[in-house]
């Protein structure tokens, strides 16, 4: 059975039989498994949005604030292992966001100022653990090296001090 057509989205609001919808939305396979259950408050975003796995596990919790991200979010891997952690504050990425892959190798470490700007260490791994790009974000410029090159052009460079 697909989506109820009853459900209509408007310029980021939810509507159901065209009104602004309030309560959860909630997805079920077959079987009655429940795998996804989404807070919305007069048709925008609110609470927690939660995703499963056909098997049950947790895959996703994120949550909202007048359509906006906000919150610690995170996500598991169908194996437990975890696969993000973010912070968000009214919708803008804030503080430390982590990535890892399937086997639990961490994959990208970004970190964010108040603004949701990049700001400080960031970092990003190979699959073998080995670091691919490791720079820092000042006063949004690049300092480091991002792969193999470095990561500021070449009109950067100039009376730049390292």
């Amino acid at each position: 059975m697909g989506p109820d057509s009853r459900l209509k989205k408007e310029k980021g609001i939810l509507h159901l039989n065209q009104r602004a919808f309030s309560g959860y939305l909630v997805t079920y396979l077959n079987d009655g498994q429940l795998i996804s259950k989404t807070g919305y408050l007069n048709g925008k975003l609110e609470g927690v949005s939660q995703k499963w796995a056909a098997e049950g596990q947790l895959t996703e919790e994120r949550y909202y604030h007048q359509n906006q991200r906000t919150g610690r979010h995170v996500g598991y891997f169908e194996n437990g292992q975890k696969r993000f952690e973010y912070d968000f504050n009214r919708g803008l990425p804030i503080g430390t966001h982590k990535e890892w892959l399937e086997d639990g190798q961490l994959y990208s470490i970004s970190n964010y100022n108040s603004d949701g700007q990049p700001e400080g260490e960031q970092k990003l791994y190979f699959p073998s653990g080995k670091t691919r790009a490791n720079y820092v974000v000042k006063n949004g410029r690049r300092y480091g090296l991002l792969g193999a090159k470095g990561c500021m052009g070449e009109n950067e460079r100039q009376g730049v001090d390292f």
